[in-house]
């Protein structure tokens, strides 16, 4: 391939990882079957797949101004994962908070993966801690895309208590961006208090990708022919006008 063929073909496969569309927004209140709105209800794995309405198959959902998640599905995780469970109240001022049931539980993952030709961005969530308490949580939080950190927080200080701020929220502002999304909240070191740590609040959302083909090396050999036969013939047309 010529150095001008390469040149454009650098130049659309650049353009071809542009984002096209606006962001979209589903807040995962972890409110999962409304008709127990408060008991502690085992947490299934369908809360948040493809969000398309707030209540959607007897589960609500908040949502952003820009939307919903149509194209996202999201995985749960723990240690052991059937402990993963929906408790209603007393962490901090929030309700209806994602925990993990078990003593001694080392953490909580949540997933989210985007469709092909879209990606999936978070825009930040909620911890407090159970009942009413502050809590150190020595492995903090973070955020992977693949083997990519996005974000990582040490040593982070839980809140709940019924003197300070209820709640310690997470902003990442414009958001961390990928394909797929891992959030681990790291309860190593908390023993049996690993289940006084709740998530609430999550705010994610989807961005459709721009994905323009890079035609072959022989398209772009007939382009260029096609253009400089073109711009032959307009030379050839102004010499015959001149020479009138």
């Amino acid at each position: 391939m010529s150095g001008t063929l390469r040149t454009l073909a650098a130049t659309a496969a650049l353009a071809a990882g542009l984002a096209a569309g606006a962001a979209q927004a589903t807040v995962l209140t972890f409110d999962v079957d409304n008709s127990k709105p408060n008991v502690s209800v085992a947490m299934p794995q369908a809360y948040g797949d493809r969000v398309t309405a707030a209540v959607q198959g007897g589960a609500s959902y908040g949502v952003g101004a820009e939307g919903f998640t149509g194209n996202v599905v999201v995985d749960y995780a723990g240690s052991p994962q059937t402990s993963l469970i929906r408790w209603p109240n007393a962490y901090g001022d929030l309700t209806n908070v994602l925990e993990n049931e078990t003593d001694g539980a080392t953490y909580i993952d949540l997933t989210f993966t985007a469709d092909a030709g879209f990606q999936v961005v978070l825009f930040g969530f909620d911890l407090a801690g159970w009942p009413s308490k502050d809590y150190a949580l020595p492995g903090g939080v973070r955020v992977t895309s693949g083997a990519n950190t996005l974000f990582s927080q040490s040593n982070v200080l839980v809140q709940g208590d019924m003197v300070g701020p209820r709640h310690t929220a997470f902003d990442f502002g414009a958001g961390l961006a990928g394909q797929s999304l891992a959030l681990r909240i790291d309860l190593a070191g908390l023993a049996g208090n690993s289940d006084n740590i709740g998530l609430d609040n999550v705010r994610f959302g989807q961005v459709a990708l721009l994905t323009t083909a890079v035609p072959e090396p022989a398209t772009w050999a007939l382009m260029i022919l096609g253009m400089a036969g073109a711009g032959a013939a307009l030379r050839q047309r102004r010499r015959c006008v001149a020479a009138g």
